[in-house]
């Protein structure tokens, strides 16, 4: 489910027009990307495949709501080291539509590519952010991705591509 979300929000990523939004931050509550994961979060909770790896971390100091949501986890995701990617998963409405707030409050309306579904989108210069909820199993994501360091994992397997391939 993981490594569908990004590979999603890879495409969706590159597909938005780049833009701003407002008050857009390089990261999530304060921590950037292309940090280090800090030692006191310990060892990875997982590693999702994607990438040829991205370790995930839980900040154990972490606050469990995002607005009025309660959230079931917050996964910090490092790849090569480094800082690139923030999964929070929540479920319910009522949660939905708590974040959906804080969002537009926040930065804008973000877009909506089809209004038939539960997903938005807020592309800036260094920060994409996916917001998605699926009505029927009452659960939903937000996805925050440093655009550079996604450049640098489409790069890396575009890479790796061509080696499989046996191309130079």
């Amino acid at each position: 489910m993981k490594k569908r979300v990004l590979a999603v929000f890879a495409v969706a990523v590159m597909a938005a027009a780049a833009g701003a939004y407002q008050n857009e931050e390089p990261g999530f509550r304060g921590h950037e990307w292309g940090m280090s994961p800090p030692p006191a979060w310990g060892l990875p909770v997982e590693t999702d495949p994607t990438f040829g790896g991205i370790r995930l971390y839980e900040d154990p100091e972490d606050s469990p709501k995002l607005g009025c949501a309660k959230l079931e986890s917050v996964e910090y995701g490092f790849w090569q080291g480094r800082l690139s990617d923030v999964r929070v998963a929540f479920r319910g409405l009522d949660n939905y539509k708590c974040i959906l707030d804080t969002f537009t409050e926040k930065f804008d309306s973000g877009t909506q590519p089809n209004k038939s579904v539960e997903h938005r989108l807020w592309v800036g210069g260094v920060t994409a952010i996916v917001l998605h909820f699926d009505p029927v199993g009452k659960v939903g994501y937000v996805t925050l991705v440093s655009k550079g360091i996604l450049n640098e994992q489409r790069a890396w397997e575009r890479a790796q591509a061509k080696k499989a391939a046996g191309t130079p």
